[in-house]
């Protein structure tokens, strides 16, 4: 199991990682605010690297939006520099500070039934807005657009990095809509892993077709750096508008 709350499944043959959330019902003990804050200053110190790419590939995919939402899907634990949370919610922090130099309104949230009190503190300490339920709305996305006021068209940035497969099946039905898709920048699992996952044939067919009309750039480090791991096979990807119509009158 990855220290960040998710199962870690190896597909030997492949070499290939593939990650399995935990239930609901998984509970954890009490974590400190001290070791939250501890993990995360030695995040801060280290996530440059990773947040610099990941922000040049977001912003070379935006063809004229702008960013007003980030949402955070599955972060894990956050009280332990050995877990990805930490590192993946730091590089969070730091495109949502850059993006906010373009649209200071824009709002942050964080989905994930794992985290404990101190974690939540803490996120809401840092603005993020947490949603304790485990099912995907459009709605957030939605209002965040009717509130702003800006010329160019809003863009959400849906950062899902390690979930699984359902997971994403389940966050696209609900922005099941050519427009609606059309403004996400995805931060994701590889899609061209998709066939060598151990469970291939139990992948809806959306997500097959999805990944056949989307435009990907992948976040590559080095082996051994500390990025390698928390982003392991991470993507950034979009779907235009027409892909997305075509992609929706196939279902």
């Amino acid at each position: 199991m990855e220290s960040d709350g998710f199962k870690l499944h190896v597909n030997k043959k492949k070499r290939k990682n593939f990650i399995k959330p935990l239930t609901k019902s998984c509970e954890r003990d009490p974590v400190s605010m001290e070791d939250v804050r501890t993990a995360m200053k030695w995040a801060e110190l280290n996530s440059s690297e990773a947040s610099s790419l990941l922000y040049s590939h977001i912003s070379s995919m935006l063809k004229n939006k702008t960013v007003i939402q980030i949402q955070i899907y599955g972060i894990g634990k956050l009280d332990s520099k050995h877990s990805n949370g930490p590192l993946q919610l730091s590089v969070a922090f730091e495109l949502f500070k850059q993006f906010k130099e373009i649209f200071p309104q824009i709002s942050i949230t964080c989905q994930d039934p794992i985290l404990v009190e101190e974690e939540m503190k803490y996120l809401k300490s840092k603005e993020v807005q947490i949603f304790e339920d485990t099912t995907f709305s459009s709605e957030h996305f939605i209002q965040a657009s009717t509130s702003a006021n800006i010329s160019n068209s809003p863009a959400l940035v849906c950062y899902m990095i390690h979930g699984d497969w359902e997971m994403f099946d389940e966050f696209l039905k609900a922005h099941w809509n050519s427009k609606l898709l059309s403004q996400i920048i995805f931060v994701g699992n590889e899609l061209g892993s998709l066939e060598s996952h151990p469970k291939y044939s139990t992948i809806h067919q959306r997500i097959k077709e999805f990944s056949k009309l989307c435009e990907s750039k992948s976040l590559n480090f080095d082996k051994g750096c500390i990025a390698s791991s928390a982003f392991y096979l991470t993507n950034v990807f979009i779907i235009s508008e027409k892909n997305a119509e075509i992609l929706i009158n196939l279902f």
